[in-house]
């Protein structure tokens, strides 16, 4: 126990409402952060007026920090990344109804590919992947469940700028904060997406600026008042850096980007070099998860089915689906991996090498919040395609966002006419 404090009571009779709220100083507590997700649990507890417990109610919480200072987004003062993805819910036999099950299962597959943040696209997800995100380490950006781009973006068209809707966009805001208020893994609120900007988003932002110190984000809000930060959807890497050296003061994270369809994210690094060498410029959300596909029964061979594999009869045919423009995941619809995994894990990238000279390498860790000493270096050297030499690093006792370097004992001898590679792997100590 790190808190426990009397003043914390308070008497309510019977048929009525009360409220409580207190403040307290607590020594010593160890922040959360997606990469040491520390959490502690707070237990509220009911009693009768002769002491006899009536109820508790338990509440995981973490302690940290979000703001926004200049140009920077910082949580625990740290200037982070935002290595992202969109996730939509979906399971190949189910739908969009998933299980704990598939969950866990995203959630590890997401760690294991160096993902540390999400962007739930566009509604608040099922209250366990909250949990979830909360204890492996997600930065979350809860997104409400608004979404009308079929009415496009003027003020003259849009729902957002429409006062009848006032009370449908205030509603789904104000009821995705009331439910997530008290999730440690959420950094930012998204007001929706792709539903234009007028009036109704105006007053959301201003009600939850009232409620809540983290930052508010809304990509059709674009330079206006109603956005904390930047959030475009789809710039090329040359649009950042041109960002980047503007006047907007105001932090850059793409809400969507690196749209991933058929052989896709062959420019993914240029990106994270424009990411990481540039002011303002923090990250972005791939688009997207997993595959929207079906499992199904084809000619006798069991499919994932795209839009197409399902025509219907008479006037209406696949063009009235969203044909193959649902299968764009960086992962399948059966969670399995795809080259844009693999690409997305090495770019996303923690851990960092480079070979200087002499069977030196410069190890950099670029993580912010850890050291990586949980982390031991395997290290191969091939000759023509062939393992010809191995060995293994144990110790690297390098503090976050520092790097050292390390004389490898590569005992080869370099023969003419040979091509050589010298392969690094960073695994977790068992």
């Amino acid at each position: 126990s790190i808190w426990k404090d009397a003043t914390g009571l308070k008497k309510v009779l019977g048929n009525y409402k009360s409220s409580l709220s207190f403040k307290t100083q607590i020594s010593n507590a160890k922040n959360w952060s997606a990469e040491v997700p520390y959490l502690y649990t707070l237990y509220i507890t009911l009693k009768d007026k002769n002491e006899n417990v009536i109820e508790v109610i338990p509440q995981r919480i973490g302690f940290r920090s979000v703001e926004i200072k200049g140009s920077d987004l910082l949580v625990n003062g740290k200037r982070v990344f935002l290595k992202g993805v969109n996730r939509h819910e979906h399971n190949a036999t189910q739908g969009h109804t998933l299980t704990h099950e598939d969950m866990r299962k995203d959630m590890e597959m997401m760690k294991k590919l160096n993902v540390n943040a999400v962007r739930h696209s566009h509604y608040p997800p099922d209250p366990y992947w909250m949990e979830l995100c909360d204890e492996y380490g997600l930065y979350v950006i809860d997104e409400a469940n608004i979404e009308s781009h079929g009415r496009y973006y003027s003020l003259e068209t849009t729902f957002g700028n429409d006062k009848q809707w006032r009370i449908p966009h205030l509603e789904r805001i104000t009821r995705m904060y009331e439910r997530d208020k008290n999730h440690t893994s959420v950094i930012t609120w998204s007001l929706g997406n792709e539903a234009g900007n007028g009036v109704n988003f105006y007053e959301a932002y201003e009600w939850l600026k009232q409620r809540d110190f983290r930052p508010v984000q809304y990509e059709r809000a674009e330079n206006d008042f109603n956005t904390d930060m930047i959030v475009p959807q789809y710039p090329d890497p040359n649009w950042l850096i041109h960002y980047s050296k503007g006047k907007s003061e105001r932090p850059l994270i793409m809400s969507e980007y690196a749209h991933i369809m058929g052989n896709s994210l062959g420019n993914f690094k240029e990106y994270w070099d424009a990411i990481e060498s540039s002011p303002k410029l923090q990250g972005g959300f791939i688009w997207e998860w997993i595959d929207q596909a079906i499992d199904t029964v084809k000619n006798g061979k069991r499919i994932l089915a795209y839009g197409g594999d399902f025509p219907l009869e008479g006037p209406v045919n696949e063009d009235f689906s969203d044909n193959n423009f649902c299968v764009k995941g960086v992962v399948t619809a059966y969670r399995g991996l795809t080259p844009m995994a693999i690409e997305a894990k090495k770019v996303y990238q923690f851990i960092k090498s480079s070979y200087l000279s002499n069977k030196q390498v410069s190890i950099n860790n670029s993580y912010f919040f850890r050291d990586i000493s949980n982390f031991q270096l395997r290290w191969e050297v091939l000759e023509d395609g062939k393992i010809i030499e191995t060995g293994l690093l144990n110790e690297l006792p390098i503090g976050p966002r520092a790097a050292q370097t390390f004389a490898l004992p590569i005992k080869t001898i370099v023969k003419a006419g040979k091509e050589y590679f010298l392969t690094l792997r960073y695994l977790l100590k068992t």
